[in-house]
């Protein structure tokens, strides 16, 4: 892969876009795997969104107990 490949001087192309052709090149996928593979991870990043919301919460309600319990000065 040569940089001139990667270039996007005179082309400006979307940072997606670029993505996909730097991934495809670097990998030796075709685009439709990479936009895939991009799907997949999007895919798992939603997925986990709520479940980092709820330990968020549980820390600080553990946290919260947590401080309830220690004795006042």
């Amino acid at each position: 892969m040569e940089n001139s490949d990667l270039s996007n001087k005179d082309k400006n192309l979307l940072l997606s876009d670029l993505a996909i052709h730097y991934e495809s090149q670097r990998g030796n996928f075709e685009s439709a795997d990479v936009i895939t593979k991009m799907e997949e991870i999007v895919d798992i990043l939603i997925e986990s969104i709520p479940l980092v919301s709820k330990v968020q919460s549980m820390m600080t309600e553990s946290s919260v107990a947590s401080q309830k319990d220690l004795p006042k000065l």
